[in-house]
């Protein structure tokens, strides 16, 4: 996400943090840069607007749902009935920002029966290089060495 909104690392992080479909969706930001953002965009969405069937009318989950479809070219792009397409449990995704092109995907985990109140709504995105090529081009820019 760095790289793709050119901002320095380590950046602070916003109030609040970041909340990653906003930068995904928002079209002045990350939206801009998957070659499949049609798929991308609707798998976004269709997972928000399960969270906030579960969690009911006025949740956070709701509240974002609601400010999401609010953004320029979502709701024409993605009409809600597409929404209830079966899900994949990963998303693949393309990214390309000026010669460079990533292939990745991702998956959320979620915490199903959380004996802690305050992890009920965690979720973990993780990023998986999908070829050889997005694989190098993270190993070239990693602080991490193997091994460490």
């Amino acid at each position: 996400m760095h790289w793709l909104l050119d901002m320095p690392e380590p950046a602070p992080l916003p109030s609040g943090g970041i909340n990653v479909l906003r930068l995904m969706l928002d079209p002045r930001l990350v939206c801009r840069y998957p070659l499949n953002q049609q798929e991308v965009g609707a798998d976004l969405l269709h997972w928000i607007q399960r969270e906030a069937l579960g969690d009911g009318l006025g949740s956070e989950a709701a509240t974002l749902l609601a400010e999401l479809l609010a953004l320029p070219g979502i709701a024409t792009a993605a009409p809600m009935a597409k929404f209830n397409a079966r899900a994949l449990p990963f998303l693949p995704m393309q990214l390309r920002k000026d010669a460079t092109k990533l292939n990745l995907f991702t998956t959320i985990a979620t915490l199903g029966t959380p004996h802690d109140v305050t992890v009920h709504e965690l979720r973990v995105e993780i990023f998986f290089p999908a070829d050889e090529a997005t694989a190098r081009w993270f190993q070239q820019r990693s602080t991490c060495k193997p091994g460490t």
